[in-house]
């Protein structure tokens, strides 16, 4: 069937589709494998469901053919489908290692060599389907080898979960589900002539963004609108967008994040509202239909920027900011760790346009102290994040480096939004401290400013010390905990994860004091290097909840004068 997009489009079974005599090719630009077990499990329950004579349609495929040389296969570029064309080869993974393992080899052998593999004319065998360059490598080790040899991922996860489904079948029932898989599960696929062609009907199917995330589709519109126009240079666009996922993936953070902190950041828009997750790829397709013409600029000069902006950005994350001396980044980078002990959240807007605009490491480190104590005081107080958050970083990235002095308007701001230290000792004295990297960074930073003790870095070796133990009432090895605690276990409730009963302490130390009573814990404590738990050693015989409150309220006190935000000096 031909349309007016420039394609062609059939119905295949699963058989068809995979013994085309193609090769399925995901390119890189595109998103990893993401389909998670609710998706695998409706999959797996389709097919068992799936009564004789009955069809099960999975959807469309969108490719674009590439032709090879005179001894190479042709190849499908997949601009659409390559979530369900990864696993249903998963599954089939699944059903021909259950074979092998029932010493069905010609059924094995089948599934391998018809639709797992496929062969040239020089009878050279490449994968039937190839996942981009942050996936395949997982993929084929899954193709060739025992999965446990392959590394963590969404692919062996889906393999996994089939792995055990098809193990729980007999293998009448293996050979039934095995047919209904390759000649009842139907897809559409649809060949385009071009990629301006197979971007269109992919925004058309998924004018809804279902199953879609949002730098989905902002890429898929970015790519149309560059492969239609003559004056831009699509390969150039496309190269870009490769630079910027080659960044961001490693991250483990969604791109649809670092999307949303560029657009808010970037010099080039100006953008002083809340860009959410939902409204991202409206307001993305706004900026490159209108507002990129408005402003007199090319596409290849917003996305050469955002890439340039992605690489600073999974610095940023990696705090691995490389832009000053030696020293001076390795001073920026402990305190980016800082943050992101802390929780970076939205200001990773503010952290990008700040590294794009300070040249001056002094004054880098001021802005980073000022949002660290600014960020410990909301996350410790509670306040709301979201839109509001937003806003302040984008109209500070817009406001705040125009100026002659960035650091004392970032600093005004954060003043007039800042939890006072009445709110903020309070969330300390009246909250649970969760066993997390800021309880351990906040802890950290009370030794290394408050006690004077050691330089706790990171804190590779500081473990977080329940005094007394969580665990006091319902566990036997703390029999005698309740007795010296003095209080029932609803009691106990309210201050067992109060800051004042965690310290710092050495991995050994830790597990030597393990189940013991206060009086055998003390001597770890004594010989911890450590400062906080030598003076809980020194200074208390026993431990009560009356010592849980006055140290989490001391402690309070400290952590109000480390992260404190000084008023602005005008005189400066």
């Amino acid at each position: 069937m031909e349309g007016a997009l420039g394609i062609s489009a059939n119905e295949d079974s699963i058989e068809s589709a995979l013994r085309r005599g193609y090769r399925y090719r995901v390119p890189d630009y595109q998103r990893r494998y993401s389909w998670k077990k609710q998706q695998w499990r409706e999959l797996w329950n389709d097919l068992r469901a799936l009564e004789d004579e009955q069809t099960h349609f999975l959807g469309a495929v969108v490719v674009v053919e590439r032709p090879g040389n005179l001894n190479q296969l042709d190849t499908l570029e997949v601009v659409d489908g390559q979530q369900r064309l990864a696993t249903v080869s998963l599954l089939l993974v699944a059903m021909r290692d259950r074979y092998r393992k029932e010493g069905e080899i010609s059924q094995a052998r089948a599934i391998n060599n018809d639709y797992l593999w496929v062969s040239d004319l020089d009878q050279n065998k490449h994968q039937n389907l190839t996942l981009n360059t942050f996936d395949n490598e997982i993929y084929n080790t899954l193709l060739t080898t025992e999965a446990d040899r392959a590394q963590d991922s969404q692919l062996k996860s889906a393999l996994q979960y089939f792995h055990n489904r098809v193990d729980q079948t007999s293998l009448d029932e293996l050979d039934t589900l095995r047919k209904r898989l390759l000649r009842s599960f139907t897809l559409v696929s649809i060949e385009c002539n071009s990629d301006h062609s197979a971007f269109r009907l992919f925004e058309t199917l998924n004018n809804r963004g279902l199953e879609l995330t949002a730098d989905d589709l902002i890429k898929n519109h970015l790519f149309n609108v560059a492969s239609s126009n003559r004056e831009v240079e699509y390969e150039r666009i496309k190269k870009q967008w490769l630079r910027i996922i080659e960044n961001i993936i490693p991250t483990d953070v969604k791109p649809a994040l670092f999307f949303r902190h560029y657009l808010m950041s970037s010099p080039l828009l100006d953008i002083q509202e809340s860009i959410t997750e939902y409204t991202l790829y409206d307001r993305a397709r706004k900026i490159i239909d209108k507002e990129i013409p408005q402003r007199e600029l090319s596409l290849e000069n917003l996305i050469r920027d955002m890439a340039d902006a992605a690489e600073l950005y999974a610095s940023i994350l990696l705090a691995d900011i490389q832009k000053f001396d030696d020293t001076s980044n390795s001073s920026v980078n402990r305190k980016l760790k800082d943050i992101h002990a802390i929780g970076m959240g939205a200001s990773g807007t503010l952290l990008l346009r700040l590294f794009q605009e300070i040249d001056n490491p002094n004054k880098a480190f001021e802005i980073l102290q000022l949002l660290e104590a600014f960020l410990l005081r909301q996350k410790i107080v509670g306040y709301p994040s979201g839109a509001a958050s937003d806003r302040l970083y984008a109209r500070l990235c817009s406001n705040a480096f125009d100026q002659n002095n960035p650091v004392k308007r970032i600093k005004q701001r954060f003043l007039e939004e800042v939890p006072s230290d009445t709110e903020f000792r309070a969330g300390i004295v009246e909250k649970r401290a969760t066993l997390n990297s800021r309880t351990r960074y906040m802890l950290r930073r009370i030794e290394s400013d408050h006690y004077h003790g050691i330089d706790v870095g990171n804190g590779a070796d500081a473990e977080l010390e329940h005094i007394a133990p969580r665990a006091a009432f319902s566990a036997k090895k703390y029999s005698t905990w309740p007795g010296h605690l003095g209080v029932d276990e609803e009691v106990f409730e309210q201050y067992k994860d109060r800051l004042g009963n965690i310290t710092l302490l050495e991995s050994r130390h830790n597990a030597a004091s393990g189940k013991h009573p206060f009086q055998q814990k003390k001597r770890e404590y004594a010989s911890s290097k450590y400062s906080m738990s030598q003076e809980i050693a020194d200074q208390h015989q026993e431990w009560s909840t009356e010592k849980i409150q006055s140290r989490t309220e001391y402690l309070a006190d400290v952590a109000t004068q480390i992260w404190k935000i000084e008023p602005v000096n005008n005189h400066r």
